[in-house]
Order: structure tokens, then C-alpha cells, then sequence
């Protein structure tokens, strides 16, 4: 019975070639020979067809081969040779014949369509989208044509041509799933990542039990700077279909680049403990331990990163990362500042580190300052000039003992044209938690808020506790208390609060919004020391804090900032407003350039109080 039906199948298989072969030459006999530029010699072709029949395709093709130098112009025969090239693997002389093909019959869109597959086989993009784009000229309605052209731009990185591509294929068919699912990728990887969100949302309305996809948007969501919508997709994630580690990977990330590496790491560890070698499980580590400030343990995880995927952007990113704040630098600076009571500020400065381990470094720093005021106004220089002047010099140390201890300290002198006083401070940072940050500060200087009071010598002794609190991933509490000290028995007590939440975020801006409280008192008011002294100062403003994210090296932010203000000289609250700009250009670079710019205007009594101030600094790193 096996033999019978063996013999029926190879019959059929004869008469179904002999069929085809008939065809063929039907077809051929009744084309005008016009239609393929000169008259086809059938025997030859016949000769052809036999061999393809019988399997001999090198055979077939040095027949047509035969033809073709005999007869160019011969579009039928390009096409088998193109064929059997295929057949046979070899796609270089697939492309030649089907080039030949389009010379005869350039407005055959499927023609360049099949010599662009050829090319992008051939791992050769460039010709392939050249091919595709002649291909869509002659026929801009065949979805194929359009995915084919999304995916090579895609390919040579040219995601606004892919992003073209991809919605003119949901244009021509809206149900196209695959192409949206593409599409929300493209615009990930041009940047375009509050657009690539709205598309994976669209997708997965329609395909919710997509896990991956799921993940995907979590991605594209924490890439923005959207944590909390990534860490809420990720909870929901494991509500629906339980924790794995994908998921569990995901939100480490996440938790990550939120500068919480404790709780990241809680979710790594078990990862890494199965996966040592694991490429996107080491970078998450990396970000970890660089926020942790485990500078040399940051380091050699970097270097691993290197090892696995030399060349790589990302890991070159992440190098930048990790290494830039262990750099070390010189860095110059001038500020300036004027206000209403004609009080004029000019301060230079210049600040070298050197970093002796990635968890010590030395510096010293120097600064000239010139504090200018108008004569007669109260606020000049007690010997009568308008000027009074300043130069401090100090030496300071910095070590982090351990991710949750830091110590900064320095020491040196300052003088004025009549004083010389000891210039020192001590700083302290403890981070007991991901969700929090303290510091204790203790320094004395000079105080000089006007030429009088520099030229007085007044000194303040600075004692102040700060902090900040994340209790989530979009809120932030910042807040300091400070109890300082100053000559001619006077001191100042001052508490600040400042809640804010993110808004919005996007791949160009964000926004975070919060109401900011001071509250402020000296022991004594004496309009002789040069300084405001209120026994009690109050604002009260609605903050906006916005960052425009021109690219990883450069950004600006802007505060502004609207409210209330009152002291004891007001009989209520008057209103006050305030903003600032800073850029920050170069931030992981070699050069990297600070410039500022702010002010304020606050309304009194019996009239209003406005300043202003502006700053550049320049830092080289080595």
C-alpha cells in the first residue's frame, strides 16, 4: 500500500511540472515580444525549465546565464535567475538580477520590493531603504511596503522615517497590532517617550494579558522620569499575574533611577544570586551602588559592564555616571548680587579637589568678594567708603565612611581690610534610609549682607540641621532648622518646610509643584549692625519647579515661586514673588558650565523690597 501511494504522489508531482512547463511556455508564446524588449529564444528557455524540473538549478541558471550575454533585455530570464539564486542562497546574485529586472521594468513596484528584501538580507540597509522608498513611490497603498521601510529605518536608527512608516501601516489597516506594538517601540528609541507610552497604553487596551508588553510600558514609563507610574504598573503587574523575576528585574530598575538603591537592591540580590553574569542585571546594580556612593565597589561593577559589552553606549553612559563625581576638578566662579537698598555683591572664587581614594579627596578653595553700597544709605562702610572687601582661604577634607555616614570639613582664614578671623565649617551626612537624607552643619565666617556689616567684622556662628524625606515616589519633604550665633550678641533662629509632588513628567520636562513656609526671628533688631534683623519674618509661596531636559550633558531648571510675606514692621500680609534659571551645560563632560540667574520682590509697608543675582561657574575635570 506505502508503494502504491509513493508511485501516485511522484505521478502526481510529474504531471503537476509537466503542467507548470506547459504554462510557461503558453505564457511566453502568447506575450508580444515587445513586452520583453526582444523575441525570447524557446528552446534555450526550454532547456532551462527542464533543468529546474529535474533539480539541476546550476544547470538552469548557466543556461539563462548563456542567454542573457547573448541578450540582455530578456526580463523573463532575469526573474528565474533571480529565483534560483534565491533558491540556491545566494543573495548577491540575487540582487544583481533583480537590479537588472528593474532596469527593464522600473515601474514595477513589487520588483523593488523583492531587490530591498535581498539587500536587507545582504545586511545591507542603506540600498535596502533606497529600494523600498522607489518601491512606495509606485505604490503607496501595500502595507507590506510600509512595514518593510518602518523596519530597515529602524534599523539604521532613522526612527522618525520607522515612526512614518508604522502609522501610515495602521492608516492603511487599523487593526494592525504588530505595527503598533512597533511603533510604541520606534518612538521609545527616538525619545519620543510620552508618545511611545500613549501608543503601548492603546495596544494594551485591546491585548491586556500581554505581560511583556506590560513591562515594556513600565520601561518607557520609568525612562521618562515617570517613576511613579512605573513603580503602580509594576504593582499592578504582580496583582494580575503574580511576581517573576521579569517583573521583580523591572521594578529594581525602577527603584534604581529613583535613587533608592536599598530597596533595589532587596529585589537584585536574589536575581544576581542566579544570574551572576546577567548584563541588565549588573547595570541596575551599578546605578545602586553609585547612588549608595559605594564609589569602588560602583566602579568594578562598571568595569564588568565594559567586559561584557565593549563599545557599548549604554555602558558608556553608565561610566559617566559612576565616574564623574570621583573626577578631579578645579573649578572657577563669579557671582554678583544687587538690590533695592543699592547694596552691590561681587564674589569670585576658585575650588580645586583631588580625590586620593573614590572615598576621600582633598581641596582648597579661595574667594574674593566685594561688597559695595551706596554713601549715606546706612549700608556703606563704617569708615565711610562705599566699599568693603573680603578674602578667605581654607583647606578641607571629605571621606564617607560608609553609605550611611559622610564627613566634610575644612579650615583657614579670612580677612578684611581691618579683621582677620579664624574661616571653618563641619559637615555631616547620614542617609539611615532610601527615603532619607540628613545634614548637620556647623561653620563660622563673616557675615556680610552689606559693606557695613563686613566692615564691622560681624561674625556668625552657622548651626543647622536639614533634611530630606521621600515618602514615595512622588512626594519630597525638604526642611531645615537652624540656631545661629552672631557678634554684638544677636542671634537668629530660622525654620523652613517645603512638601512638593511630581506632576509631570515627560522626556523634555518636568514639574514638580509645593508650598514652601519660612519662618524666621533675631534676638534684637539695630538698624547699626548693616543686616535686616526682624524679630519675625514670614513666607508663604506656592512653588513651581520646573527642569527641561535638553539631553543627559545639558539642562535648565526654573523656580518660580508666588505667595505671602510679613515681618514686624507690616501691619499684614503683603504679596511677594520670586524666580530663578540655572543651566547646567556639560554635566558628565570634561568642561561642565553652571550660569544662574533669580530674583526677588517682596511688598512692604510702606513700600517694596527687590533683588536680583547672576552666576557663572566653570569646572574642569581630570
Amino acid at each position: 500500500m506505502m508503494i502504491k501511494t509513493n508511485i501516485y504522489i511522484r505521478n502526481r508531482k510529474d504531471t503537476i511540472m509537466r503542467f507548470t512547463f506547459a504554462l510557461v511556455l503558453l505564457v511566453l508564446f502568447l506575450t508580444p515580444a515587445a513586452a520583453f524588449g526582444q523575441e525570447i529564444p524557446l528552446p534555450a528557455f526550454e532547456d532551462g525549465l527542464r533543468a529546474e524540473m529535474a533539480g539541476d538549478w546550476n544547470k538552469a541558471i548557466a543556461i539563462y546565464d548563456g542567454m542573457l550575454k547573448r541578450n540582455p533585455d530578456q526580463l523573463p530570464i532575469w526573474l528565474r535567475v533571480a529565483d534560483l539564486y534565491w533558491a540556491l542562497g545566494n543573495i548577491e546574485k540575487t540582487a544583481e538580477a533583480l537590479t537588472q529586472a528593474v532596469r527593464l521594468k522600473s515601474g514595477d513596484a513589487e520588483l523593488y520590493f523583492r531587490l530591498s528584501q535581498s539587500y536587507s538580507v545582504m545586511q545591507k540597509p542603506e540600498p535596502a531603504l533606497a529600494a523600498i522608498e522607489k518601491a512606495i513611490e509606485l505604490n503607496p497603498n501595500k502595507k507590506e511596503y510600509w512595514e518593510s521601510r518602518g523596519s530597515i529605518a529602524n534599523w539604521l536608527g532613522k526612527y522618525d522615517i520607522a515612526g512614518q512608516s508604522l502609522e501610515k501601516v495602521l492608516e492603511i489597516d487599523p487593526d494592525a497590532a504588530d505595527a503598533e506594538i512597533n511603533l510604541a517601540r520606534t518612538q521609545k528609541w527616538s525619545g519620543k517617550l510620552t508618545k511611545s507610552v500613549g501608543t503601548y497604553r492603546s495596544y494594551l487596551e485591546k491585548n491586556a494579558d500581554r505581560k511583556d508588553i506590560l513591562l515594556e510600558l513600565a520601561m518607557a514609563e520609568a525612562e521618562r522620569g515617570n517613576y511613579p507610574a512605573a513603580e503602580k504598573i509594576l504593582v499592578g503587574y504582580a496583582d494580575r499575574f503574580q511576581h517573576d523575576d521579569s517583573s521583580r528585574a523591572h521594578l529594581a530598575r525602577v527603584y534604581a533611577w529613583d535613587d533608592r538603591p536599598d530597596l533595589s537592591l532587596s529585589f537584585l540580590g536574589p536575581l544576581l544570586n542566579a544570574k551572576p553574569n546577567d548584563y541588565e542585571l549588573l547595570y541596575t546594580r551599578t546605578v545602586d551602588l553609585r547612588h549608595a556612593e559605594r564609589f569602588p565597589e560602583a566602579l568594578e561593577s562598571v568595569r564588568q559592564l565594559e567586559k561584557l559589552r565593549p563599545g557599548s553606549r549604554e555602558v558608556y553612559d553608565a561610566g559617566r555616571f559612576v565616574r564623574t563625581p570621583v573626577r578631579h576638578y578645579l573649578t572657577g566662579g563669579f557671582n554678583f548680587y544687587h538690590d533695592s537698598d543699592s547694596v552691590d555683591i561681587y564674589r569670585t572664587y576658585l575650588k580645586g579637589a583631588y580625590f586620593i581614594t573614590p572615598l576621600t579627596h582633598a581641596y582648597a578653595k579661595a574667594e574674593f568678594d566685594i561688597v559695595r553700597a551706596q554713601i549715606g544709605s546706612g549700608l556703606e562702610n563704617i569708615s565711610g567708603n562705599a566699599s568693603a572687601f573680603r578674602t578667605a582661604l581654607a583647606l578641607g577634607i571629605n571621606h564617607r565612611f560608609s553609605p550611611l555616614f559622610a564627613a566634610d570639613v575644612y579650615a583657614g582664614e579670612a580677612f578684611t581690610e581691618s579683621h582677620t578671623t579664624p574661616y571653618y565649617g563641619l559637615n555631616a551626612f547620614i542617609r539611615p534610609h532610601d527615603a532619607l537624607k540628613l545634614q548637620v552643619a556647623h561653620a563660622h565666617d563673616y557675615y556680610f549682607p552689606s559693606a557695613r556689616s563686613l566692615s564691622l567684622g560681624i561674625q556668625r556662628y552657622l548651626n543647622q540641621a536639614s533634611f530630606e524625606w521621600r515618602p514615595d515616589l512622588a512626594w519630597t519633604v525638604t526642611g531645615s532648622a537652624a540656631l545661629n550665633f552672631f557678634s554684638r550678641d544677636n542671634r537668629q533662629w530660622e525654620v523652613q518646610l517645603f512638601p512638593r509632588r511630581a506632576v509631570l513628567r515627560t522626556e523634555v520636562l518636568n514639574l514638580d509643584i509645593g508650598i514652601s513656609a519660612l519662618r524666621t526671628g533675631f534676638k534684637e533688631q539695630d538698624d547699626t549692625n548693616g543686616y535686616y534683623d526682624p524679630t519675625l519674618y514670614q513666607k508663604y509661596l506656592l512653588v513651581g519647579l520646573w527642569y527641561w531636559k535638553i539631553d543627559d550633558d545639558n539642562g535648565v531648571s526654573f523656580t518660580t515661586g508666588a505667595g505671602i510675606n510679613k515681618d514686624t514692621t507690616t501691619d499684614g500680609f503683603k504679596g511677594c514673588f520670586e524666580g530663578s534659571v540655572e543651566g547646567f551645560f556639560g554635566i558628565y563632560r570634561d568642561w561642565f558650565v553652571r550660569m544662574s540667574l533669580g530674583g526677588l520682590h517682596n511688598l512692604g509697608q510702606t513700600g517694596s523690597y527687590s533683588g536680583w543675582s547672576a552666576g557663572i561657574s566653570i569646572t574642569r575635570r581630570f
